[in-house]
């Protein structure tokens, strides 16, 4: 099966990942969704740290539009992202500590990995980006297209 197209929540013709990336809302004011969800590899339980798990898992929805995109994905998660097991009354649960990254925001993960997925397909166009924040957003965003 190949990459998914991007349709708006409202309706309408279906778009490329690259196009509904770089819009961010659908013409009609809706939210992008995929036409369909690719099979999921059952490599990525292999993974030794979340950017291979990124890799293995981003790949079969971005593989033929974003080029070189395990580097990418390497790149944006190359912070420590530690899985810790719980003790006590939640003995046998886990949680993975997402405020590791250069912000220490759990935001860092998808802010730093849309940065480089949005690097790639401008290939050296100027853009602008806008975060309007109250919070460890804007800190993430700016962190993660800088």
């Amino acid at each position: 099966m190949s990459t998914p197209q991007y349709v708006s929540t409202r309706g309408g013709d279906a778009v490329s990942f690259r196009e509904a990336l770089l819009r961010g809302l659908a013409p009609d004011g809706g939210l992008y969704v995929p036409t369909h969800v690719p099979d999921l590899p059952a490599r990525w339980r292999q993974a030794s740290s979340l950017g291979e798990v990124g890799q293995r898992v981003l790949a079969p929805w971005l593989e033929e539009e974003v080029e070189g995109v395990d580097d990418l994905v390497a790149d944006a998660l190359s912070f420590p992202v530690p899985l810790v097991e719980l003790s006590g009354a939640w003995a046998g649960g886990f949680v993975l500590e997402l405020f590791h990254g250069p912000t220490l925001s759990f935001k860092d993960v998808g802010a730093r990995t849309m940065a480089r997925l949005m690097g790639a397909l401008l290939d050296g166009e100027p853009v602008t980006i806008l975060a309007a924040t109250s919070g460890d957003t804007g800190s993430a965003v700016a962190s993660g297209f800088g």
